[in-house]
């Protein structure tokens, strides 16, 4: 099995080393990652005619590594060209920060998966909780047996998995994307043109099969993910 990894947190972060340790229990393991930390940059691509691509990096456990200045999508794009390998599965991963409900718009970890899917290749992200867990490898390889040793990459092509930061986890849910998003807030900078921005969380009642329900409970949440974004019942309303 040939497994590339991408990420949004950037070549240096300490989870892609996780992330490539626990998958090459699998098979042969590629990275791709940013140069630089590209979170929350969506789906965003260069599109200038250039684009950096350093091929002397080195991760424990790959078989080859580059580091790419660009944006995650574009970390899936070189991988799969100048590896020249017809990969079985992308992992895009590890993140640190939850990608669960809305967060699912806005993350570069969600839309590498997503180009993956573009391209045709199956796609699993992860993400967990911000802060240390000193059992985050164990829970990476829960998420992994499930998805890989039970081949669920097969069927479902585009997963989303996100792991709570808790000594303790209650097992592994399916569930659905949620609502919860956070509200932005701007004030004025006194003598400035910049503004501050404060963040809050924005709870709903989501219901039990909720991504951001079950992950509250303490359970790893898996979402099935897809690319077409068209709301079929408006569109069978509109064409009455």
């Amino acid at each position: 099995m040939r497994i590339l990894v991408v990420n949004d947190d950037g070549v240096k972060s300490p989870h892609l080393e996780t992330i490539v340790k626990v998958a090459s229990r699998y098979g042969l393991v590629y990275v791709a990652a940013p140069i630089e930390h590209q979170s929350a940059t969506s789906h965003a691509i260069t599109i200038s005619n250039r684009i950096e691509v350093d091929e002397n990096v080195f991760i424990p456990n790959s078989e080859k590594t580059i580091a790419v200045g660009g944006f995650p999508a574009d970390c899936v794009r070189l991988g799969v060209a100048l590896f020249e390998h017809n990969f079985d599965l992308v992992i895009s991963g590890l993140n640190e920060g939850l990608n669960i409900s809305t967060d699912v718009l806005y993350s570069g970890t969600v839309a590498a998966a997503r180009e993956a899917n573009i391209l045709g290749l199956p796609a699993l992200a992860i993400s967990t909780d911000r802060g240390y867990n000193p059992n985050i490898e164990n829970y990476v390889a829960m998420v992994l047996d499930e998805v890989i040793g039970n081949k669920l990459y097969e069927k479902y092509k585009l997963l989303n998995a996100n792991i709570p930061r808790v000594e303790q986890i209650k097992g592994i849910k399916y569930t659905h994307q949620g609502m919860r998003l956070y509200h932005a807030e701007f004030t004025k900078i006194p003598d400035s043109n910049d503004y501050k921005i404060t963040y809050s969380l924005m709870i709903y009642d989501e219901g039990p099969d909720a991504d951001s329900t079950k992950l509250d409970e303490d359970y790893i949440v898996i979402t099935p993910l897809s690319i077409d974004q068209t709301n079929y019942e408006e569109l069978k309303s509109l064409k009455k």
